[in-house]
């Protein structure tokens, strides 16, 4: 009926000039999201129980699109979605090792993908309500996961609601904040069990009381004995570099921590400004695109203006901020303040005009609690932005119709159309997916990064977009809407833009990045800049400096999969897609690396080879020549330098943008295990002399070619 109901009216829009072309359907059963949410026992019972739940979205297996984690309660196992790419998923917990049952009683909260061990592969925290199991799963990049809880040093004895990763400390690695609502709080020397250092190994320490967190909410006003955070976030908000730490939290507790840059925080909440009443759910982004971070808190507010229970009504806040740290609440001007009990809560462009748009999930109670029945089928709210930071509610509107408990709520591309789709996680009832029907008839570009070890994903990099007069800031987070993430990606819609005229990447290091005229409509893969690689160097990753649109590319690596094999062969071939500007390139003058890394165990062979620029010296037999037509270019080296025989680079007479490179040398043979995952080659153009292409190949099968991804400035690439 739901989706019938939809498609009514999709098509009655579609014929009306004056109704905006786009709106929702549910599709979470046909598009395989089965399975329900449920608690054994009411609320009388246990309140904890009925509040937790969530889900979390991310690429866990690497293959391009967005998987989900969910879970269910103490009704059955939690669920692994795998998507399938073709519009459905495929539930494959059992298989992933990831279904983690909960005891009668207890109960699964807060998931979190993010990459704790800094291998390029999303693991997966669990955390739990009333002494379930909470989980620590390491991904084992074969389709499957390791519970590493007991050997991480999370020693949680608390509610978990919400996790959030981000690097507070700036060392490379990402830590953990966790909220722990109705947790008992100590004297002095106790600890919020909150801020989880990275110690490297998927192990953590708990740094609560040295970062000054735990004496933040010790001595907030509101907060007496009981800690009442529900959502952390990890942000920038005075834009130093460092990220500082949002808290929505219940009965008057939001906080801002702000961060000292030496490994503590203190707070620096304003209490005439930050005023919600019942601080649940959090949306944190650019809602106005004046480059600064604001921060949405969603809360309870109440149709009749009286409060049944122990609850404020006055609603949801909205706190614009300056960029300083400092917030204006502006929830009345930009008209978001009526959103019932609200919980879960996301910015997202879901019309792709250049503005963000905001949408939270909502309802609670029980049918043996009078007091919260007005509460019990609350609609989920969607306020559309009109460009100016004043907001429309237009739910029913767009048929983005939910009345379940809403718990946690994803915004992401889940069938790769353009537009971003919505899952809701509801408690006692069944997974949400809202398919985005028409947000993509405008244009779209999804920036994803790829980082330096540990920080594979760029956690903390902002990435701003610049199409025309309008500039968009995103931040690349592993944050929590309320017990649910979005992917660590950057979607922006680009209205009728055909360019952005300028895509900036700040990295977490301090690196910047700049792409200039990148074609919209597309999902770009960039590469924090490293530096240039010495001869007997690795380069792990390459500095991009202008978008490469890719039209061809394919890897080709013999010799490795073999113990007989004494040879090492790699072929890279690619076509570049701007065919109207010619590449010079000069090897003699740019120079090239091409390097083959596997990732081994101490004492394993590893070749590895990072091209030298120079001309050729006949007294040493080494270094670039070229043919006569200047098409062909040899690099020959002289004995046992860098392992290379022969390099040979390509450029087509007809086709100036097509290169090719074969590298030949001898290492030795050795055989490939998936625990040697994962193999790279890499072909980099010089950033000054020529646009950058980047070729990654990882193997996800026991002899490559078997299954690999390629990842290329501005396309995925899938290669059997």
């Amino acid at each position: 009926m739901r989706e019938t109901f939809a498609a009514l009216w999709m098509l009655v829009t579609f014929l009306s000039p004056a109704t905006a072309q786009w709106g929702f359907t549910e599709v979470g059963a046909s598009a395989g999201l089965a399975g329900e949410h449920g608690i054994q026992g009411g609320l009388l019972v246990n309140e904890a129980l009925h509040m937790a739940g969530g889900i979390a979205a991310g690429d866990y297996d690497r293959n391009g699109t967005i998987d989900l984690y969910a879970v269910r309660g103490n009704i059955g196992p939690n669920l692994l979605f795998r998507n399938e790419g073709d519009g459905t998923f495929k539930e494959v917990a059992g298989f992933g090792g990831v279904g983690l049952q909960s005891p009668a009683g207890t109960s699964s909260s807060a998931p979190l993908f993010c990459d704790l061990d800094g291998d390029g592969w999303l693991d997966l925290f669990v955390g739990a309500v009333q002494g379930g199991p909470p989980a620590l799963f390491r991904n084992d990049r074969d389709g499957t996961f390791t519970n590493v809880f007991a050997k991480s040093g999370i020693a949680v004895t608390r509610d978990t609601f919400s996790a959030a990763c981000g690097d507070y400390d700036r060392d490379g690695d990402l830590d953990l904040f966790l909220a722990h609502w109705g947790a008992l709080l100590g004297g002095t020397g106790s600890t919020t069990e909150s801020l989880w250092r990275n110690d490297g190994n998927l192990t953590f320490t708990d740094v609560s009381v040295a970062s000054g967190i735990t004496a933040a909410f010790l001595a907030h006003p509101n907060g007496g004995t009981v800690e009442w955070a529900f959502t952390g976030n990890f942000t920038d908000v005075d834009e130093d570099g460092w990220v500082d730490i949002l808290v929505a939290a219940d009965f008057g507790t939001s906080m801002v921590l702000h961060n000292r840059t030496d490994g503590t925080f203190e707070d620096l909440t304003d209490p005439q400004v930050i005023t919600d009443e019942n601080g649940m759910g959090a949306a944190v982004g650019d809602y106005d695109g004046d480059g600064h971070i604001d921060w949405f808190v969603s809360s309870i507010w109440d149709p009749n203006g009286v409060a049944e229970g122990t609850w404020g009504v006055t609603g949801n806040r909205l706190y614009r901020g300056l960029g300083d740290g400092t917030f204006v609440d502006v929830t009345d001007a930009a008209g978001v303040r009526n959103g019932y009990w609200g919980w879960g809560a996301t910015f997202a462009d879901l019309d792709n005009d250049r503005d963000l748009d905001l949408i939270h999930t909502n309802g609670f109670g029980d049918a043996s609690v009078p007091n919260t029945a007005e509460y019990l089928a609350d609609p989920t709210r969607l306020f559309v932005s009109d460009g100016a930071g004043i907001f429309t509610e237009e739910a029913v509107a767009r048929s983005l119709v939910d009345s379940g408990l809403g718990r946690g709520i994803v915004a992401f591309d889940y069938d790769d159309d353009g537009d971003l789709d919505l899952a809701i996680s509801n408690a006692n009832g069944p997974l949400a997916l809202f398919r985005n029907d028409g947000g993509n008839l405008n244009g779209s570009l999804t920036v994803r990064l790829h980082g330096t070890t540990p920080n594979i994903d760029g956690i903390g990099a902002r990435v701003t977009l610049t199409t025309g007069a309008v500039t968009q800031v995103r931040e690349i987070r592993g944050g929590s809407n309320f017990e649910s993430q979005n992917p660590a990606e950057a979607h922006f819609g680009t209205g009728t833009a055909p360019l952005a005229d300028a895509i900036t990447i700040r990295w977490p290091r301090g690196a910047v990045t700049t792409l200039t005229d990148v074609p919209t409509g597309q999902r770009i893969v960039v590469a924090e800049p490293s530096a240039t690689c010495a001869a007997d160097q690795v380069c792990d990753v390459c500095g991009l400096s202008a978008l490469v649109r890719l039209r061809k590319a394919k890897v080709k690596i013999r010799g490795l999969a073999t113990p007989a094999a004494d040879d090492t062969i790699a072929f890279a071939g690619t076509w570049i897609g701007r065919t109207d500007t010619p590449i010079t390139f000069d090897p003699v003058a740019n120079g090239i690396e091409f390097s083959i890394v596997r990732d081994a165990a101490p004492g394993s062979p590893v070749f590895a080879v990072a091209l030298p620029p120079g001309a050729y010296d006949p007294a040493l037999g080494a270094g670039w020549r070229a043919n006569a037509r200047g098409t062909v270019y040899t690099y020959q080296s002289d004995v046992g330098v860098g392992g290379i025989t022969k390099a040979v680079i390509r450029r087509s007479r007809r086709t100036p943008t097509r290169l090719r490179a074969k590298i030949r040398g001898r290492q030795g043979a050795f055989p490939i295990d998936p625990a040697d995952l994962p193999l790279r080659a890499i072909v980099t153009l010089d950033p000054s002399a020529a646009p950058t292409l980047c070729v990654e190949a990882r193997f996800s099968g026991t002899l490559p070619p078997h299954g690999c991804e390629m990842l290329v400035a501005g396309a995925v690439v899938k290669c059997r």
